[in-house]
Parts: C-alpha cells; structure tokens; sequence
C-alpha cells in the first residue's frame, strides 16, 4: 500500500482528527474521484483503484461485475444485494444504468476479466503471439 502525506491547514486537520471513517473516506474519495457526475452519482473512477476502473463510489465493487452476474449470469438483483448486504438498491441499479450507458465499455471489462480468470484458474500463459500454453501439471 502506498502512504500518502498531506500537509493540511489547521482548522482543517482539527475537523478530520475527528471524523469517522466514513467521513474520511468521502472526502477522500471526492479528492481523488472528484464529485459525483450528475448522471451516474453512485459511479466513481478513482486513479489506483481497480486501474480507475468504474466502481460502486464508496466501494471497491467493480461495475461490470455487477453487470456480468445479473445480465450474463442471471442472477437476481435480490440474491446479489444478499450476497453483498453493504449495497443498496440504488446502487445496483446505478451499475446496470452505467453498464447501459457505457455498454462497450463494461463488455471489454466482463471479457478480459473472463481471460484473466481462465488464466488464473487453470495456470495458463499466452505468448505475443497469442498462443496459450497450460503449464505442467505437478504431482
């Protein structure tokens, strides 16, 4: 993890001494993300998180995972929001609305997120020229 210094005015360090986390993180993340667009408010780019990727604001939840598992994989929004209680509904259907709005986008995220699972999954190496090598099984 990478340590960040800041040099703040005093009033101003006073009143984040005692912020919560939540505070804090807000701040934070308008300081890096800027301030929510007007038309996707739930959806942050942040420069170091997940490669500036689209995310839940406030989370680390990717866009396209959102969308891959409720439009690809047919899960319900209801079994997603229960696998991931911190949600709100809002916020899953902001991702499906950024999806829509950015559909090619968060297709090429969905597929290259698919390689590098595959990759991930079965230890296999693709060369420049394209070719997949499956590594020796040990054992």
């Amino acid at each position: 993890m990478q340590t960040v210094t800041l040099e703040l005015p005093e009033p101003l360090a006073q009143e984040l001494k005692n912020a919560d986390e939540a505070r804090l993180r807000a701040i934070f993340e308008w300081g890096f993300a800027g301030p929510p667009s007007p038309s996707h408010p739930y959806i942050a780019r942040i420069p170091g998180v997940l490669g500036g990727r689209p995310i839940i604001r406030g989370t680390r939840i990717p866009v396209w995972q959102i969308a891959n598992a409720i439009l690809h994989l047919g899960e319900s929004i209801e079994n997603y929001r229960a696998d991931h209680p911190t949600l709100t509904l809002a916020q899953i259907h902001a991702a499906l609305s950024y999806y829509f709005d950015h559909e090619a986008e968060i297709e090429a995220e969905i597929e290259a997120n698919r390689i590098e699972r595959l990759k991930n999954d079965f230890d296999l190496t693709v060369d420049n020229r394209g070719f997949v090598k499956i590594q020796a099984q040990h054992g």
